[in-house]
């Protein structure tokens, strides 16, 4: 019992597992630079998009669009395009950690940093995880709200 827990915590990395790993890093490095430009180009867009949106919203003659109106409108497109960016930003950068760590790690043969790398990439994982779980808890609320509304709708025929 006790040789095979040794064997298995003392695995090595041999070549094809290193070219693995090499591969993934560059992958990862690669996804988490577009996401951060993505985010940056967005930011971008809400400067620029948001001050043409705001002028345009403005200038309408329109009473129904009045200037408070606008502002608040604008106001909140852009805390919800903030909170998006922030959402997706964090782990963008530990992805890029995840891959940076990795290939200096397997360049380096350094045992600690190829750890770090592999704690960042489980942070990556459990932070998509977590989202994905609180994404389904909301759907899964918007459907049963949604039941009991058609079940009370019906009810009042």
């Amino acid at each position: 019992m006790e040789d095979q827990q040794s064997v298995l915590f003392n695995l090595g990395i041999d070549d094809i597992a290193q070219s693995h790993f090499i591969s993934i890093a560059k992958w990862n490095r690669f996804m988490a630079l577009v996401g951060i430009i993505g985010c940056s180009l967005v930011v971008l867009l809400l400067v620029f998009g948001g001050s043409f949106l705001l002028t345009s919203l403005s200038k309408l003659s329109n009473s129904a669009v009045t200037p408070a109106y606008a502002g608040g409108t604008f106001v909140g497109v852009i805390i919800f395009y903030i909170l998006l960016i922030g959402v997706y930003l964090v782990p963008c950068f530990y992805m890029l950690s995840f891959s940076n760590n990795m290939l200096k790690a397997i360049a380096g043969k350094d045992q600690e940093l190829f750890n770090k790398s592999l704690s960042h990439l489980n942070i990556y994982s459990k932070y998509w995880g977590i989202l994905t779980i609180i994404i389904l808890s909301f759907y899964l609320m918007i459907i049963v709200i949604a039941l009991i509304a058609l079940l009370a709708a019906g009810s009042m025929k």
